[in-house]
């Protein structure tokens, strides 16, 4: 699918995007604490085999998980090759984000919402209606 949106957090090693599939995915940045305690998770859930461990994904765009990742590929070694996080909610295309200093997350949609995610949360904590296309979302500093 096409990327509409990509945001990097300040405060937390990870970025988000969006595009036209309507689902606003969290990435980890690879070695991070957060990405080792995400593949940690996968491993206990039995997602990757107990021998590859939490550090064995990183690297090489070349693994299977890579190739198939929807990030595009100058960006794959870079962040972790499963989000960490997927929200769905919107309607339509995914066209703007933005983090806070606080972990939050705003998306806006061709949907005419924009909404307000945190990352210990996989639903949305408030939806804001639009009349029309919200273009660009942005937090004051």
């Amino acid at each position: 699918y096409p990327l509409c949106a990509l945001a990097v957090s300040d405060e937390r090693p990870s970025s988000g995007n969006s595009g036209q599939d309507s689902i606003v995915r969290v990435w980890t940045v690879v070695g991070s604490k957060e990405h080792k305690k995400h593949m940690a998770k996968l491993q206990e859930e039995g997602q990757i085999p107990e021998f590859m461990g939490p550090l064995s994904r990183l690297g090489t765009s070349n693994s299977k998980a890579q190739q198939s990742s929807p990030l595009p590929t100058y960006v794959r070694d870079v962040l972790s090759s499963e989000p960490f996080m997927n929200y769905i909610g919107h309607k339509s295309d995914v066209i703007a984000l933005a983090w806070s200093k606080a972990n939050f997350l705003l998306s806006a949609s061709m949907d005419r919402t924009v909404m307000l995610w945190h990352v210990t949360r996989q639903k949305c904590l408030c939806l804001f209606q639009h009349s029309d296309f919200v273009t660009a979302v942005a937090y004051s500093r």
